[in-house]
């Protein structure tokens, strides 16, 4: 059996590229998973998770990360009331630059904040804020999206039980 959470299609279109993530069990055959890969490998990084705790986990994040992550743009845009669709550019090419020098570079992310933010100055102050007051807010929305895994699991389960009563009802 596989399973694969392929990405928003929408979004990842527009990115020219797909993120999966793909499991495997020990029934698959080589055959079959060179086939999987030849289908998917054109127009999707494939990324393999190695438990079902890792496949919730990293399939929530890329799946919800682009929103995520929007949100949090926006609240940038605001705060720094960048309304001009030139600035907006602007900032979103910062963003695009920022994330290239991470995959470029394989930097950790802490020594490239430790690389721009000059001692004592603006990008330092802002960093401290947000390790000061971003975690518990994270804490929040990490907690709400569980809480809405867990809520849709139960439903699922219910459906499922219901189900099994319909079908054992009829035979």
């Amino acid at each position: 059996m596989v399973r694969c959470i392929p990405a928003d299609i929408r979004v990842s279109f527009w990115l020219h590229r797909l993120l999966s993530l793909f499991d495997i069990n020990k029934k698959i055959e080589n055959d079959d998973l060179i086939d999987f890969f030849n289908l998917l490998n054109p127009v999707s990084t494939l990324h393999r998770v190695k438990s079902d705790e890792e496949f919730n986990r990293l399939g929530t994040l890329t799946s919800c990360s682009p929103g995520l992550l929007c949100e949090v743009f926006e609240c940038f845009l605001s705060k720094f009331s960048i309304l001009q669709q030139d600035e907006q550019k602007l900032f979103y090419q910062s963003i695009r630059g920022t994330v290239n020098y991470l995959l470029n570079t394989n930097k950790n992310i802490n020594d490239v904040s430790l690389e721009v933010a000059n001692k004592g100055g603006l990008t330092e102050v802002g960093i401290k804020t947000l390790n000061e007051l971003f975690p518990a807010c994270m804490d929040q929305v990490v907690e709400n999206m569980q809480n809405k895994i867990n809520d849709r699991s139960t439903q699922i389960s219910i459906t499922m039980e219901t189900m099994k009563k319909s079908i054992n009802k009829k035979l």
